[in-house]
């Protein structure tokens, strides 16, 4: 019988293993295909890894991502903003409901940053300085939340 639970475990770990990596693996490619500019690609690969990780902001973060490249093509061109902004709301709020729950987790507290610093970047470029500042404050409490 203890032969069989540690073969259990065995296959379970590797299939953990295996997952990650295929994780990675699309977001690998797809950070790729949005440096290449391939944004239909990358789409198809982020939203493959929010359908397959609806809980996780990884897939909307990196979603978001797809906007922001959008809108580094053509600073001048501020249509692409609202919608950037409402991704990244929503990657924040997800981050802040893993938060609530699991004040320490690393996921929702790193793309928590990333998202607010992001909307803080995109406020700056915008000259909306207040904003800006804002967000400087808000991914500062972000992170002595960590602590």
């Amino acid at each position: 019988m203890k032969k069989y639970k540690i073969l259990i475990l065995l296959l379970l770990t590797l299939s953990f293993q295996s997952y990650s990596q295929t994780v990675n693996t699309i977001i690998d490619e797809g950070i790729k295909d949005v440096y290449s500019l391939n944004f239909t690609a990358a789409e198809t690969k982020f939203r493959t890894l929010l359908r397959d990780n609806p809980k996780s902001p990884a897939g909307l973060f990196y979603l978001s991502m797809i906007d922001w490249w959008k809108i580094l093509v053509d600073l001048d061109d501020e249509s692409k903003d609202d919608l950037f902004y409402k991704k990244l709301d929503d990657v924040i709020y997800v981050c802040d409901e893993i938060l609530d729950d699991d004040p320490n987790n690393i996921d929702a507290l790193f793309f928590k940053g990333g998202a607010i610093g992001f909307r803080g970047r995109l406020h700056s470029l915008r000259e909306s300085w207040l904003k800006a500042a804002d967000d400087g404050r808000e991914g500062s409490t972000n992170c002595k939340q960590s602590t």
